[in-house]
């Protein structure tokens, strides 16, 4: 007379006693009445609500640290195919941080019950044990907890519960914004995350993502964010910053390797496997590429600024505003520069601000002078530009990006063979 699951919203003074002695009776006699085989008597009220087995599993809030089987201390929160992985896998070898070897995305569902937190936190505290046991004498007795989910940094949801969480710290890698989009492109990853946010190339935008939804909710002395070319670049510099803003002791080698050693299995060989080897610097590509970076080039601006005013070095950056692809490319291939006003391309006259393409080059590309980054001609002239370009890379991005046919083993457009993947959006 009761169904297997059920969901109910009471108000706090609804202790489980009133569930068990007035709600479920009353919901099982008037199931009861639903049944035209059934003779409503207080006997068979009494045998039904004996026959059933009920459990009541209380609705739990992460933000609150009662309802927390352990307390988390840091998540690497994001962006996706920037070294989340690597950054992970290192933290995990110092004999301190308990940090799982995979992407955790239960913690922030909209709902939790108490057995599931504590189903939740199994796995965390498991290890935590372990490590306990073969902690070195000369380290003390303290564990930090971690977790990685690298898609939280696109959900003001989550970030909204983690700003309520007053001593979790946050660590963001923050890579090559064309690198990161080439290797999303590649990979045929999702274009809308689990959280449910609907994403597109605007996931470049790295700066405005960490301005508009990071740093407008968490203050930044509980945010770090880290160059993913640092890893490679920096590993002992990097190893030592990510320590102290954890508070705790640099480990030996070991941890310091383990950034050094960044790498992707799809870039050392699936690719070729399934056919699917994106390059932003194939020739082909270069039309679809100069409408990125003309995109993108303002934001990588200002993200590049930001890193260097928290002290990273130029060379660990990897944001500057060097070409990405270093080898030559095709000179007979089609370009798109971002202050190109050929009739063929339909720019509206009103962007038509330079008398040549070397002028609007000078002045959108090197934001100095006249053009310094939201300056009057600026807003004026080159930030049209940037908006007509996503218009340019939402009709476009996806015929150029699959521009050269399907590979024999798997569509070029068809991503993973689902419908919610795809290899542009």
């Amino acid at each position: 007379f009761l169904p297997e699951n059920m969901v109910m919203c009471l108000p706090s003074f609804c202790t489980e006693g009133f569930v068990r002695e007035y709600f479920i009776i009353r919901e099982v006699f008037v199931n009861m009445l639903d049944q035209p085989d059934i003779q409503p008597s207080m006997l068979a009220l009494r045998k039904a609500v004996q026959d059933s087995r009920v459990t009541i599993d209380r609705i739990v809030s992460f933000s609150s640290d009662a309802a927390m089987p352990l307390k988390l201390d840091f998540v690497i929160a994001g962006f996706p195919l920037s070294g989340t992985s690597t950054l992970n896998r290192a933290l995990g070898k110092h004999p301190q941080i308990v940090t799982l070897p995979y992407e955790d995305n239960e913690l922030w569902q909209a709902f939790h019950t108490s057995r599931s937190v504590k189903r939740w936190a199994r796995p965390y505290l498991e290890l935590a044990a372990q490590k306990r046991a073969t902690l070195p004498t000369n380290l003390s007795g303290k564990l930090i907890f971690g977790l990685k989910e690298p898609m939280m940094v696109f959900s003001s949801f989550v970030l909204d519960v983690i700003a309520q969480l007053k001593h979790l710290k946050v660590i963001i890698l923050v890579r090559e914004p064309l690198l990161m989009i080439e290797s999303w492109i590649k990979h045929a990853a999702n274009w809308q995350t689990h959280h449910g946010d609907e994403l597109y190339y605007t996931v470049g935008l790295l700066h405005r993502h960490l301005m508009h939804l990071v740093f407008s909710r968490i203050p930044k002395d509980r945010v770090l964010v880290v160059p993913t070319a640092a890893l490679d670049r920096e590993p002992e510099y990097t190893h030592q910053r990510i320590m102290e803003f954890l508070g705790l002791r640099a480990t030996p080698a070991q941890g310091r390797q383990a950034l050094a050693k960044r790498g992707n299995e799809w870039e050392r060989g699936l690719c070729a496997l399934l056919g699917r080897c994106f390059s932003l610097c194939d020739a082909q590509h270069n039309l679809f590429r100069s409408a990125l970076s003309s995109f993108l080039a303002a934001d990588k601006f200002q993200l590049d600024e930001l890193l260097a005013q928290d002290g990273w070095p130029a060379h660990a950056r990897g944001i500057g505003r060097a070409a990405v692809c270093s080898r030559r490319l095709d000179s007979t291939a089609p370009m798109l520069g971002v202050c190109d006003a050929l009739g063929a391309l339909a720019l509206p006259q009103k962007l038509r601000c330079f008398d040549t393409m070397d002028s609007c080059l000078s002045c959108c590309f090197s934001m100095e002078g006249d053009c310094k980054l939201y300056g009057a001609k600026w807003l004026t002239c080159c930030e049209p530009l940037q908006a007509w370009y996503m218009t340019f890379l939402k009709r476009e991005g996806r015929r150029l990006t699959c521009k050269g046919g399907t590979s024999p083993k798997l569509g070029c457009c068809g991503g993973r063979g689902r419908a919610t993947f795809s290899v542009a959006p």
